[in-house]
């Protein structure tokens, strides 16, 4: 079976001159079934359909969080109403997260620890390392 594994990163990943204002590095990665995929994919399609009328847009979820930003996507407008941002994130995101059978992997770099969090099928194993 064939596996995809995506990876992002949040933070500044200079350990070794840590920024005071937001000491945090993040890399975070989620790998799913080929089969997921393509379920995930449909699925999204169908929320993209509902509240955008188009496939066509891509999600970020910056913008998502704060679509005031004068970098979002006018589509968002719908989302500065708080109401509307919690029925589509609750109906949409975190239903989908619930659906999918999928790995989360994540580890957190903050000053001198760091903290992994693997999370399958609903169980997190967490790990708290002194660096």
């Amino acid at each position: 079976m064939k596996y995809y594994l995506f990876i992002d990163e949040s933070g500044d990943h200079n350990l070794s001159k840590i920024d005071p204002t937001y000491p945090i590095f993040a890399l975070g990665g989620l790998c799913i079934s080929e089969l997921t995929y393509e379920k995930l994919n449909n699925e999204v399609d169908k929320i993209k359909e509902k509240y955008y009328g188009s496939t066509a847009i891509i999600l970020h979820s910056s913008e998502l969080k704060r679509p005031k930003d004068s970098r979002s996507d006018p589509r968002n407008i719908f989302l500065l109403d708080p109401e509307q941002r919690k029925i589509f994130i609750r109906k949409s995101i975190l239903l989908l997260l619930r659906l999918m059978n999928f790995h989360l992997l994540l580890a957190l770099f903050i000053s001198n620890y760091t903290l992994i969090i693997i999370r399958s099928q609903l169980i997190p194993t967490i790990f708290l390392l002194k660096i």
